[in-house]
């Protein structure tokens, strides 16, 4: 008869092996000053890396001027308020010769018609990566499939990114201006 010492090791049941390669547990921690300068605090439990994690992310509202960039309405044919649309995730990154090295990585809302002040609690997955930006940005939807870039905001530096992810599933407001938006990053999966 043949005898196996069964060992359970990462997830693996192995028979008198000896498994190598087995990840270590993450450090454990209590806030984010417990973890590297790349990490953060998940659940007060255990340090996490930032990057190459998937983040939902929720668009919950905005608020632009009442009058466009002219003084005058945002859509001068009707004398309307803009049509409102927010774009947000990771932005292409280009070589010398305008070719795509990495691709764009985007999440949209849905349009809402005729507002200064939209509430949409709409979200998707965005990755974030190491040396890759992050971007919201507002625009004026037209009915012709056009839309006018409105405002924005960029996150350009990973440092600036691990502090947003560091404020996970609470509303983070940013402003420019009279322009606004808040949104919520929450945990990862």
């Amino acid at each position: 008869m043949r005898r196996f010492d069964l060992l359970r090791s990462c997830g693996v049941l192995a028979a008198g092996l000896a498994l190598v390669g087995c990840p270590e547990p993450p450090p454990p921690c209590a806030t984010h000053d417990d973890c590297g300068e790349l990490q953060f605090c998940a659940d007060e439990t255990f340090c996490l890396d930032v990057f190459d994690r998937t983040y939902d992310i929720t668009m919950v509202e905005a608020t632009v001027p009442a009058t466009g960039t002219t003084g005058g309405p945002w859509d001068p044919e009707d004398s309307s308020d803009p049509d409102m649309i927010a774009v947000f995730g990771i932005p292409a990154v280009f070589d010398e010769n305008d070719e795509i090295v990495e691709p764009e990585e985007a999440v949209q809302t849905s349009v809402l018609d005729d507002t200064t002040n939209p509430m949409w609690n709409e979200g998707g997955e965005v990755t974030f990566r190491q040396g890759r930006a992050f971007t919201i940005n507002l625009f004026d939807f037209e009915g012709d499939g056009t839309a006018t870039f409105m405002g924005g905001w960029i996150w350009e530096t990973d440092e600036a990114l691990v502090q947003l992810v560091r404020q996970l599933g609470e509303d983070q407001i940013v402003g420019s201006g009279s322009f606004s938006t808040t949104f919520r990053i929450d945990p990862p999966r």
